[in-house]
């Protein structure tokens, strides 16, 4: 295996569509939004606990709270709850179009 194959299993990156910039997001909600991202994968569903998220990203679950709501009015996520508790990404609004 090449170096820089080594390199991007051991590195792995999130594309940011650049119709996110165009929002002006706050650093916190698009450092949650990013995390959302990268959890979700192709599926679009993220289903990682807000502890989990609030941690990776450095911030107490209520600020977490605070900017998923922020997302979520925006319309770029949708929270679901319920038995599938998930985040899931608003393709229509987080794609390239």
């Amino acid at each position: 295996m090449s170096e820089q194959m080594k390199s991007r299993i051991e590195y792995p990156f999130v594309m940011i569509p650049t119709k996110i910039y165009e929002i002006n997001l706050p650093p916190i909600e698009l450092a949650v939004l990013t995390r959302i991202i990268f959890r979700a994968g192709k599926t679009s569903n993220c289903f990682e606990s807000k502890a989990s998220i609030a941690a990776a990203c450095g911030i107490s679950v209520r600020r977490l709270s605070d900017a998923l709501l922020l997302l979520e009015d925006a319309k770029i996520i949708e929270v679901e709850s319920g038995d599938r508790k998930s985040t899931r990404l608003n393709s229509s609004h987080v794609s390239e179009s």
